[in-house]
């Protein structure tokens, strides 16, 4: 088992890399876009292999991004096909039903509502814009015990991973196009 500490390291690798799938999907650089897809699945089906509640925590967020409909290009779509290979190569554990539902429905909700913060209502994006119901879901279930704390950090490392690569090219995109290539 790998130890916590790199987990949280690990979790956090997979938002950067994910953020990065998703951004070379979207500009249509096909190979940086797979193979990070596919990158991020390597990372993904390790985590799961670690824990049942790793693993549900994997599979709630893909289920929630699927039912989201944020799974809207092929790199995203293999990512999410490799994802389930890579844990059944490393053998992962069954994950926890209970968890991966939970999960999957505040990060669908999560999509939603981040997908609609072209609103002018200022609450609704300042709200929306970082995602936060998972995290309060997670923080939640952390605090009452329901998963270990751990499993919160974990889901902050993705988000950081995430939401800082976010910024990272966004602030790039805004320097020109030049800078885009990456």
């Amino acid at each position: 088992m790998i130890p916590i500490e790199l987990q949280i390291l690990v979790f956090s690798m997979s938002g950067v890399t994910l953020k990065l799938a998703d951004h070379w999907g979207e500009l249509e650089h096909t190979l940086p876009a797979y193979f990070t897809a596919i990158l991020t699945s390597g990372l993904f089906g390790g985590l799961a292999a670690q824990n049942p509640l790793n693993g549900a925590l994997i599979f709630g967020l893909l289920l929630g991004v699927i039912v989201a409909q944020k799974v809207d290009r092929g790199n995203l779509g293999v990512g999410v096909i490799a994802t389930v290979l890579f844990a059944l190569l490393f053998n992962a554990p069954f994950p926890s039903l209970w968890l991966i539902v939970s999960v999957a429905c505040a990060a669908a909700l999560d999509e939603i509502g981040h997908d609609r913060q072209s609103r002018t209502d200022r609450w609704y994006v300042a709200v929306f814009r970082f995602r936060p119901i998972l995290k309060l879901v997670v923080i939640g279930f952390g605090l009452l015990t329901w998963i270990p704390y751990y499993m919160v950090l974990y889901v902050l490392g993705f988000d950081f991973g995430y939401e800082l690569t976010n910024g990272v090219l966004t602030q790039k995109n805004s320097e020109g196009p030049e800078e885009d290539a990456l």
